[in-house]
């Protein structure tokens, strides 16, 4: 439990991933993160504040189109490596920074939304015709060729002021196609408001696809059973009935991370306390395993509805990650 006490927080700001102008290292000044994520897609939302930063540093902070990357983790996950190899717990697109004083110190709030500029600048646009916001898909197409057109827009998306691509630490998780793929395959029914006895994987006439780029993954996820999301500017997509491939998978015990007693909330949801564990992700398999037989009616296997991330480098301050687990 000692290591526990060996706390690291890393955060880089800047324009683009790699490149950032400002740097927390670990052990220096005093911060407090908070980041909300759940299987939604509208972009999970990250709150950091940062006590005492030089002027300097706080004017570059407020620059437009900032992305903030917090890593934390303790002592030992370092492993003899750098502070920038600590797992990362949000990687985000600033929306708001004010800065405040309060008694002797200076307070730098920052508000971000991981995968928001892609959430809100992905436009379903073929490139040819500009007063025209709208995708065609010719006869023929198949769905996951939408699908494919669509991670095509998030990732055109990425843009700077200068509206040329920059690294904004974008990308689509490894299991994407073969969730799609999987969707897909298994699909029956209506689509896209036109009621068919069989189900087809392809748009016989064509279709044009007109909004914004979420707004088509939102009907197409909805209609295949499936969640989409952004987290940490990774776009993800989950079965409705299935667990995440990726995450923590291993067996939390009082001996290696699980806080308290496991709690029942009116949702029926339950809910868990972890230490800090950022590998703990949205629709990740979360078990738990209590010895003591008045415990065990709640010991299985739960699947991460909500994950909240929070720490504060203050000795005294929550270090936990906190499950909202739902039975599959």
């Amino acid at each position: 439990m000692g290591r526990l006490y060996k706390r690291k927080v890393h955060i880089a700001i800047g324009q683009e991933v790699g490149k950032e102008e400002t740097i927390i290292m670990p052990d220096t000044l005093h911060v407090i993160f908070d980041v909300t994520k759940t299987v939604t897609s509208q972009p999970n939302a990250l709150r950091v504040m940062i006590f005492n930063l030089n002027r300097k540093s706080r004017q570059k902070i407020e620059a437009p189109l900032n992305i903030i990357t917090v890593r934390a983790g303790y002592e030992d996950d370092l492993k003899n490596s750098t502070p920038e190899n600590l797992p990362i717990v949000s990687r985000a697109d600033v929306t708001f920074v004010r800065h405040r004083r309060f008694g002797g110190d200076f307070i730098t709030e920052i508000e971000a939304g991981e995968g928001a500029v892609g959430y809100w600048a992905s436009f379903m646009y073929d490139g040819k015709k500009p007063e025209i916001i709208g995708y065609r898909v010719p006869p023929g197409s198949k769905i996951t060729d939408v699908f494919d057109i669509l991670k095509t827009m998030f990732s055109d998306s990425q843009i700077g002021i200068a509206k040329t691509p920059i690294d904004r630490g974008f990308g689509v998780n490894p299991d994407f196609d073969d969730v799609v793929k999987a969707a897909v395959i298994n699909a029956t029914g209506s689509f896209g408001g036109e009621t068919a006895t069989v189900y087809s994987p392809y748009f016989k006439n064509g279709k044009t696809w007109v909004g914004l780029a979420h707004e088509v993954m939102d009907r197409l996820a909805a209609r295949h059973r499936l969640h989409w999301y952004l987290e940490n500017n990774i776009l993800t997509i989950v079965p409705l009935e299935a667990f995440i491939k990726s995450g923590d998978s291993k067996t939390f015990t009082p001996q290696n991370g699980l806080r308290g007693l496991p709690s029942k909330l009116d949702d029926r949801s339950t809910e868990i306390i972890l230490n800090l564990n950022p590998a703990v992700v949205p629709w990740s398999p979360v078990s738990i395993k209590m010895n003591l037989e008045e415990n065990q009616a709640l010991n299985g296997t739960y699947k991460a509805n909500k994950v909240v991330q929070r720490g504060d480098t203050d000795s005294s301050g929550d270090w936990d990650t906190i499950v909202e687990g739902i039975a599959p």
